[in-house]
């Protein structure tokens, strides 16, 4: 995770080496600290706490931020079974759910919260960055105006198939 130095009164930011992962802090206290990490598609911080010994000691940590996902899939014509063609628009959202006491459940976004994509002469899509957790992808016909959905839960590192078949549509007349 890159990010620049800066100074404050007991606290250091610094950047990484994207080569190797490695960082270093110089001219740490002794006694107790705590480091926390965080990155641009790992959206919850990782701590460590551990003890500085003695004046001019060294410590090796090992951090590792959580994963993220891939989410592949087809997206299927109202029957289930026929692929659609190419430039159907899948939109993918990361939510999670949080509850407040006295004021219910409620969804907020998480993570890579929006992505688009199209999908391929196949009906194939693929979306190479989403975070771990719950997400909704819905998908478009543009030129039928069909529309599909499906929810789900992706595990860190995991590659997901996810299929979507877009709704049927039907026609309604009323006589009055």
């Amino acid at each position: 995770v890159g990010t620049k130095f800066i100074y404050t009164q007991h606290m250091q930011i610094v950047e990484t080496d994207f080569s190797t992962g490695e960082f270093s802090f110089d001219n740490v206290f002794v006694g107790s600290f705590v480091l926390t990490a965080a990155g641009p598609f790992s959206p919850h911080p990782i701590t460590y706490s551990g003890i500085m010994p003695h004046d001019g000691a060294s410590l090796d940590v090992t951090m590792q931020l959580q994963p993220t996902s891939q989410i592949r899939g087809t997206v299927f014509q109202p029957d289930g079974v026929t692929p659609v063609g190419p430039d159907i628009i899948v939109r993918f959202r990361g939510y999670k759910i949080v509850c407040y006491p006295l004021l219910g459940c409620f969804e907020r976004p998480e993570g890579i919260q929006e992505e688009t994509v199209v999908t391929d002469d196949d009906g194939r899509y693929w979306l190479p960055l989403v975070n771990p957790g719950k997400f909704e992808i819905m998908v478009e016909d543009p030129v039928t105006g069909k529309i599909g959905q499906v929810r789900g839960v992706v595990q860190p590192g995991e590659t997901a198939e996810v299929p979507v078949r877009l709704f049927g549509m039907g026609e309604l007349t009323v006589h009055v």
